[in-house]
């Protein structure tokens, strides 16, 4: 039942996740609007037209998905380091917002390739 739950998708109910203009992943539709507050703001993450992407893949990935938006983590942040910064503070909220169950969370870094 898990493998089928997980197989299981609507690919355009997803949005592209995003790295300066290359995706490195998908959101699903509860972490969206979980992210809801720090997309109004817009210093941790920023929705971003697909219209307005660079990248091909990340335009493509974007024209697919029911919004026609993706997400930019970290717009601002200048270097792998302050993206680091953003995406703990942002997976802490998620977790305290009860949207990441603690227990998942493995405190180590990864590293982020884009898909193309």
């Amino acid at each position: 039942a898990a493998v089928q739950r997980c197989n299981s998708y609507a690919l355009r109910e997803f949005t592209p996740l995003l790295v300066g203009d290359e995706q490195v992943g998908w959101l699903n539709p509860t972490v969206l609007e979980a992210l809801t507050t720090q997309l109004a703001v817009g210093r941790a993450c920023e929705l971003v037209e697909a219209s307005m992407l660079r990248s091909e893949a990340a335009v493509a990935a974007a024209g697919q998905c029911e919004n026609g938006f993706a997400v930019r983590i970290a717009p601002g942040a200048s270097g792998a380091k302050e993206r680091s910064e953003f995406a703990a503070a942002l997976v802490e909220e998620l977790v305290e917002d009860g949207v990441i169950p603690r227990s998942k969370l493995r405190h180590e870094l990864q590293d982020v390739h884009p898909f193309s």
